[in-house]
């Protein structure tokens, strides 16, 4: 019942868009000026982390910004104290707790079951500590980045060929100087939400100061494409105006009033804020060295449009859906679950990690289901001859028209939050998108049972032997 009540006002205060928004385009300046201090000077680390601190600060809180540095201090204190094999699970549990707490504090489950264990003085003090306003995308950030440090450490202590590839090439061998971690953390060009995370291998790249502490040695980065930067904020701020158009359709898909259509529509366009933000995020990240410009058009470091909304089939939308996010949920959480769950684990990890409130949780449990059903339906691939161009194409056109409606939907539970909110937006859509999915996953599943797969050419084996000679 708590979790059910649980609340989140969507609209952010103008003042605090206008700090983060003056914030992210002060970013380019910045970039430039911390690629201009030689590489090697350990001035670099404490550009980035004070550049960071100071962001953090301004646009949300103090209060904010110490619950960033507290979370960095004891995530490096644990990594001393524990176990090398214990300390990545140790700081992984902490830094996941503390951000928990943060988002009960937000969506009123603290107010609602603190009073149970605790005074109502003791409770507001609680309350008081871990509400640390509306935007905390600052401190989720905080925790993928010490987590994902900290395993990297504890597979460090490992040889790399007891470990998967996506591990051995990410260990951090040495443990850095609390300036040099505290730069990697608040790394300014990033702090703000974007990129979520990034290994401690890259932020060597941007700083290359020293030996490498990584098991992979770090390239100084090449020379920035402008030409591109200057683009991929052009695109940032066109998404943003595109953005503003949702607002238009809010009356009829708000507060008990859902509407297919002006629903659709509002999911969609809201869904451009992210693309906006991350547009904008892009420049500093590259100008800082961070990333090459060449990989601005690479899916797994910057979210494409056609990977994600348009994509080709929901698995690829999801795993390309705020790459950085997804590389973390792909090494630290996937790679390292029992094979049964590592599907099931990330999804509850990644509604976890944005908060408690139910329409999360209908968001994640939705996206596995319908991956299951876009997964039926490709079971019924076979039927259709892949020497058909025109039926192909008529194939991956259905594909993507399907990604952009399924994902359109799981963005509504995400802007609704609420339980009863989420379950008015459910029934007035009369669950048409899950009956949808059942309907052509079934009908896909019996076709296949039905109509048996195509029989392969019969190759003759003298003849690929005498090609072979």
């Amino acid at each position: 019942p708590v979790l059910w009540r649980a609340r989140f006002p969507m609209a952010l205060f103008d003042a605090l868009m206008a700090r983060l928004a003056v914030a992210l385009l002060a970013g380019y300046p910045l970039a430039a000026a911390f690629r201009a201090i030689p590489r090697g000077s350990v001035f670099k680390h404490a550009f980035a982390a004070t550049a960071g601190m100071a962001s953090v600060g301004w646009v949300t809180s103090l209060h904010h910004l110490a619950h960033v540095v507290t979370m960095v201090a004891v995530s490096y204190a644990l990594i001393i104290a524990c176990p090398r094999k214990l300390g990545g699970w140790a700081v992984l549990a902490y830094a996941s707790a503390h951000t928990l707490l943060v988002h009960c504090a937000r969506d009123g489950v603290l107010d609602a079951l603190c009073p149970l264990v605790a005074s109502p003085d003791s409770c507001a003090r609680v309350h008081g500590t871990f509400h640390v306003g509306e935007y905390q995308i600052v401190v989720m950030c905080v925790t993928l980045k010490v987590a994902g440090f900290a395993l990297s450490w504890a597979d460090g202590g490992r040889e790399a060929n007891s470990l998967g590839k996506l591990h051995a090439n990410q260990r951090v061998i040495h443990l850095p100087s609390p300036m040099r971690f505290l730069g990697y953390v608040l790394f300014f060009p990033s702090v703000l939400g974007h990129p979520a995370f990034y290994s401690y291998a890259e932020y060597e790249s941007a700083v290359g100061d020293g030996p490498t502490l990584c098991a992979e040695q770090p390239a100084p980065p090449p020379p920035v494409d402008w030409s591109t930067v200057a683009r991929r904020l052009a695109e940032g701020l066109a998404f943003g105006a595109v953005h503003s158009l949702a607002g238009r359709f809010k009356a009829e898909c708000s507060e008990g009033v859902y509407l297919p259509l002006p629903c659709y529509l509002r999911s969609a366009l809201s869904i451009l804020k992210f693309f906006a933000f991350w547009r904008i995020c892009d420049g500093p990240i590259v100008i800082a060295g961070l990333v090459p410009s060449s990989q601005l058009s690479t899916p797994e470091h910057f979210t494409r449009m056609r990977d994600t909304l348009f994509g080709p089939d929901l698995a690829h939308a999801v795993r390309y859906w705020n790459s950085p996010v997804a590389r973390f949920l792909k090494v630290h959480v996937f790679a390292r679950s029992p094979r049964s769950l590592s599907a099931g684990t990330a999804f509850l990890y990644s509604a976890l990690w944005h908060g408690v409130a139910p329409g999360y949780f209908v968001a994640a449990s939705s996206a596995l289901y319908f991956m299951h059903c876009a997964q039926a339906l490709q079971s019924a691939r076979h039927l259709c001859p892949r020497e058909s161009p025109s039926l192909d194409a008529t194939w991956r056109l259905v594909g993507r028209v399907l990604t952009h409606l399924t994902g359109s939907f799981l963005f509504m539970p995400m802007m609704t939050l609420t339980g009863p909110e989420t379950l008015a937006m459910l029934r007035g859509l009369a669950y048409a998108p899950y009956i949808g999915g059942f309907v052509l996953a079934a009908g896909a599943t019996l076709a296949a049972i039905i109509s048996p797969a195509p029989k392969r050419p019969q190759i003759d084996a003298q003849v690929v032997h005498k090609k072979s000679n």
